[in-house]
């Protein structure tokens, strides 16, 4: 019955809501993207690792590279490698502070501009999300500004009718604020494309950002250090390339695959 009653019904909007209602939200919400796109990069100039930070995480890629790469390496070279990268993570050679723990000091320098530089890109996401909806709820309250051509369930009702408190209208009829969490979600493509898909333009994480104290990153390289200890003690060698000519003659079929059989016996 309710599906029914809602197809017959139709509406006249007025041809200057979309250029008064429809275009406005869309390219503010545009430019605002592109505006807080612009803040957190310039936020993010003056963040820089130190020769020590360097020296962490590379040893952490280097030690990665190793476990995922032993079975290319002759095993000499394997054992050698092993129980150098052993040493280096399990006595702390490459740490800046091997006695880190995980409090830190809140107090250092370099946590206080870590998290500062956190708690500013947060409410550059936050502020414009709450300016907006206020700008959006306080100047196009109760606004029909578009009909979807195609139907809709009636659970969506609640979510493409916000700021609309009719209990009969067509659910394809959208309002003004429920086009914002469109947009919200639809221009994340948008900025993609143009300023690239690691854009800080936003996109509907934004809707509840959360503040974080920066992490202790001493302490978490002390962790991945120690771990990596750990995964090179019982790392086992299997040498990847034994009979790399005779695999490679079966590849192109220069040899039969019979002869190995022959050789195993």
């Amino acid at each position: 019955m309710a599906g029914s009653m809602y197809e017959s019904q139709d509406l006249y909007l007025d041809p200057s809501i979309k250029y008064w209602v429809l275009f406005p939200i869309m390219i503010v919400m545009f430019l605002v993207g592109i505006l807080r796109h612009n803040i957190t990069t310039i936020l993010s100039v003056n963040q820089s690792l130190s020769t020590g930070e360097v020296k962490e995480s590379l040893a952490v890629k280097y030690g990665r590279l190793f476990i995922a790469n032993k079975n290319y390496i002759p095993e000499s070279t394997f054992k050698l490698r092993k129980n150098y990268w052993y040493d280096a993570y399990n006595s702390g050679k490459y740490l800046n502070d091997p006695n880190a723990t995980a409090n830190g000091d809140m107090l250092d320098p370099a946590n206080m501009e870590s998290t500062m530089t956190g708690m500013k890109k947060a409410f550059a996401n936050l502020i414009p999300q709450y300016v907006l909806m206020s700008w959006v709820s306080y100047f196009f309250a109760g606004f029909v500004i578009i009909k979807l051509p195609f139907y809709l369930p009636t659970r969506f009702k609640e979510m493409f009718q916000r700021g609309i408190d009719t209990q009969n209208l067509d659910i394809s009829w959208v309002s003004s604020l429920s086009w914002y969490f469109f947009n919200l979600f639809g221009l994340g493509g948008i900025f993609s494309l143009i300023l690239g898909s690691n854009n800080s333009a936003g996109s509907a994480k934004d809707i509840a950002p959360q503040m974080q104290m920066a992490p202790n990153q001493k302490d978490r390289f002390n962790k991945l250090h120690k771990s990596l200890a750990e995964e090179v003690k019982i790392v086992e060698h299997s040498w990847a390339l034994d009979d790399i000519e005779d695999q490679i003659l079966i590849k192109y079929g220069k040899k039969s695959p019979v002869n190995n059989d022959k050789k195993n016996k």
